[in-house]
């Protein structure tokens, strides 16, 4: 009796896997054989454009808002207001602010403010900041 059950434990172990593999048999292409570069896959481009400081992040996720997110600066514990000004293609003005420079709170690191649009074109951000001392500086003018 033990002959017959290691000759079948011996098959069950021996004979694998009865399911089908989880993994496609598409077969994929090499790079060398890519002879157009169109052909290769295309990542999407990165919406967000960030100023030299690393103040500033202004993102367009799509074509009806824009996102400006304060990050921080070396005299962010001075900054009291960052006014933002968006004009569209069409000269359309928007003025958005975090923060008030008559407060005595500066503008908190990570803060966002989201600008409504429609922005099918692009359009021109200038992000202002006023400081505790009184004294202003554009901290970002982009197009975006």
């Amino acid at each position: 009796m033990a002959v017959p059950l290691l000759l079948i434990a011996a098959l069950l172990l021996t004979a694998g896997c009865t399911q089908p593999a989880g993994f496609s048999t598409k077969p994929v292409t090499p790079l060398e054989e890519i002879s157009d570069p169109e052909d290769l896959p295309q990542a999407p481009l990165p919406s967000v454009t960030e100023t030299g400081n690393g103040a500033v992040i202004v993102e367009k996720p799509d074509s009806t808002k824009i996102v400006v997110t304060y990050t921080g600066s070396p005299d962010a514990d001075r900054l009291m207001e960052l006014s933002t000004t968006v004009t569209d293609s069409r000269g359309t003005g928007r003025l958005q602010s975090m923060g008030s420079r008559l407060g005595t709170t500066p503008v908190q690191r990570g803060a966002t403010v989201t600008i409504s649009g429609p922005f099918h074109e692009p359009a021109h951000v200038i992000c202002t900041g006023y400081f505790a001392d009184g004294s202003s500086r554009t901290m970002l003018d982009l197009w975006i």
